[in-house]
């Protein structure tokens, strides 16, 4: 047991740790506040001030998340304009203008706002400004945890359903029980991203209930659950998502350039520029996939939590530039040529 005091206070912290605040960095001006108000002795359980000890770090991991934590600005910039400015503005546009709702798909929709999710769940307590920092932050912290290792195979799922759109779309083999069945596909792509969500979220319900040490923010801008076979499987499901969906694209591909050379280059406009959208978010699949892999072998390095962090501004880029939602944007007519295929 170790002992550290703070003029006439005595704060002890179990299991010879590091007084160490909620989040794995220095004791927060509201808790130091807060014992200087009481005035005695705090005892300070290790599950909520210390990191799990059947989780060691080496040198190497110490030094990673402390460069975490000096880019924990830059991160959460990423991913509050990428998942909740950018995004949002572009979902909602799309569903107040009755023209851009109905070219575009539902599952693209769906696609965009699973990244939603994912960015305001990822700064959860970053918005937190509570004074209870031993309840409600905990608390906060916890729902957090739970969830993060939820989101991630929620947009990994519904990037494959937005491909498999595009297969049916363009009529590929496979796609005549979804053409004859619309109403059921479309409510299993539209739904099965957040089916996924939820099993992955009550896995670590249940983790957290049986082991409520692993929770950790070690030096980054997030919660999370610090238990190895959770910290494996998320990212390894959500890779192997990730390459579901680039064969089919693959698949895809082959199929449009056998069509233009059957039909002398001539292809549905709309349906070639999502192809081609798509084809370009594969090149960032690409790097979310190895950084899914790097997240399996332990790897922490900070470029990996930036490719985390600017996914939700990459999916904005590839799927919102697009000729009449800038129009909207800038209150312009588009013309009247244009067409109205969904995209």
């Amino acid at each position: 047991m170790s002992v550290k005091k703070s003029g006439p206070i005595r704060l002890i912290a179990t299991r010879n740790c590091a007084l160490r605040g909620l989040y794995g960095g220095p004791l927060s001006n509201e808790m130091s506040s807060v014992i200087r108000v009481t005035g005695r002795q705090i005892l300070l359980p290790s599950s909520i001030w210390c990191h799990h000890a059947s989780s060691p770090r080496n040198d190497s991991d110490l030094g990673a998340n402390e460069d975490v934590g000096q880019m924990t600005n830059i991160l959460v910039a990423l991913q509050v304009i990428g998942g909740q400015v950018a995004l949002p503005l572009f979902v909602g546009t799309v569903l107040i203008s009755r023209k851009l709702r109905v070219k575009t798909c539902p599952t693209l929709i769906n696609f965009c706002i699973t990244w939603i999710i994912y960015s305001v769940i990822y700064c959860l307590t970053i918005y937190d400004r509570q004074r209870d920092v031993l309840n409600s932050r905990r608390v906060l912290c916890t729902t957090q945890a739970i969830m993060v290792h939820g989101v991630v195979p929620m947009v990994a799922t519904s990037y494959v359903f937005l491909v498999l759109h595009i297969w049916n779309a363009l009529g590929l083999p496979g796609s005549t029980w979804s053409g004859t069945h619309r109403r059921a596909t479309a409510m299993t792509m539209i739904a099965m991203p957040y089916i996924v969500f939820l099993l992955f979220s009550v896995a670590s319900v249940v983790v957290v209930v049986n082991s409520p040490d692993t929770l950790s923010q070690s030096n980054s801008y997030f919660c999370t659950l610090v238990y190895k076979p959770l910290m494996q499987s998320v990212p390894a499901v959500a890779a192997i998502l990730v390459l579901v969906a680039l064969t089919i694209e693959v698949g895809i591909f082959a199929k449009i350039f056998s069509r233009m050379r059957d039909q002398n280059g001539k292809i549905d406009r709309s349906a070639f520029s999502m192809v081609i959208r798509i084809g370009v978010f594969s090149v960032f699949a690409i790097v979310a996939m190895v950084t899914c892999m790097a997240f399996v072998v332990g790897s922490e390095h900070p470029l990996l939590y930036i490719v985390q962090a600017s996914l939700p501004l990459v999916v904005f880029l590839v799927f919102a530039t697009r000729r009449d939602l800038i129009l909207t944007w800038c209150f312009r007519r588009k013309d009247s040529s244009d067409s109205d295929d969904k995209e």
